[in-house]
């Protein structure tokens, strides 16, 4: 059963929480087609469209409290540029005017 607070938080379409050796972990979906994709499966010389769900682990936690505080900080983390978490983590205001390093950190964080 999808829990809706986690599909809110994450815009995703489906959120479970499973437990393994007493520990919780948050799993997000969301529902895919192979439809239009570049890549795709043939049976008998036919391409073979399908549905799927793609999904990942995002947060655990030992209890409920835990779980969500590791979802938010998930969230958190994932809205960041290269910059913005480069500078957290170093303590070091990374504002730079060069457009190479600009460029360089750009394209990590695309990476």
């Amino acid at each position: 059963m999808p829990d809706p607070k986690y599909v809110e938080m994450f815009d995703c379409d489906t959120a479970r929480v499973r437990i393994v050796s007493g520990r919780r972990f948050l799993m997000l979906g969301w529902n895919r087609t192979t439809r239009g994709e570049a890549d795709y499966w043939e049976k008998d010389g036919e391409r073979v469209d399908f549905d799927y769900l793609e999904e990942k682990v995002v947060a655990s936690g030992d209890t409920d409290d835990e779980l969500m505080a590791s979802a938010v900080e998930y969230k958190r983390l994932t809205g960041m540029t290269m910059i913005e978490y480069l500078s957290e983590v170093t303590g070091v205001d990374l504002a730079c005017d060069d457009p190479e390093f600009i460029d360089l950190l750009e394209t990590l964080d695309h990476a």
